[in-house]
């Protein structure tokens, strides 16, 4: 299966785009969040085989524009949905991606709180929960009942599923 790889480097002015064989234990409608390759960053793997590679720092915007960061919600003067640097591919480097797309039913939008429990929840009503049914992780549409996606870690690799 011909596989893609978008390689952010510090010198380039957005994300370059390469392809090769590979086989990226996706399956079915799943995204997997593989850690630390050769260099440092992430790789992602979206459900029709694209994948992505990129710097931890490039990963960690694109996490916070997306408002899908874990580690933090958005701390004064961080880009986060809906903010123009999030617009711009080099910066953003999951902006019209399948990863964007994956995650287009979660829609954080105003600020960001993380609550005594550990969850985040956005002003705009999105919520994304740490402790929803012994997933690491699950994301909530305003007024939601039921996560839109959620996150499994699986054999060193986080695993989103829709």
């Amino acid at each position: 299966m011909l596989r893609c790889w978008s390689l952010v480097l510090a010198i380039s002015a957005g994300p370059l785009l390469a392809c090769g064989e590979g086989d990226d234990g996706a399956s079915g409608d799943q995204l997997i969040e593989n850690f630390s390759p050769p260099g440092g960053g992430l790789v992602w793997t979206c459900p029709d085989g694209t994948v992505l590679s990129l710097t931890s720092d490039i990963s960690k915007q694109s996490t916070l524009c997306l408002g899908i960061d874990g580690s933090e919600c958005r701390a004064p003067g961080t880009p986060g949905p809906g903010d123009a640097e999030c617009d711009d591919t080099s910066f953003n480097a999951f902006k019209g991606t399948c990863i964007e797309e994956y995650f287009s039913c979660f829609q954080p939008s105003g600020t960001c709180e993380i609550l005594d429990n550990g969850n985040q929840e956005w002003s705009g009503g999105a919520l994304q929960d740490r402790n929803y049914m012994g997933f690491i992780a699950s994301y909530f549409a305003s007024g939601a009942q039921e996560p839109c996606v959620t996150a499994t870690l699986r054999d060193g690799h986080v695993s989103y599923s829709r």
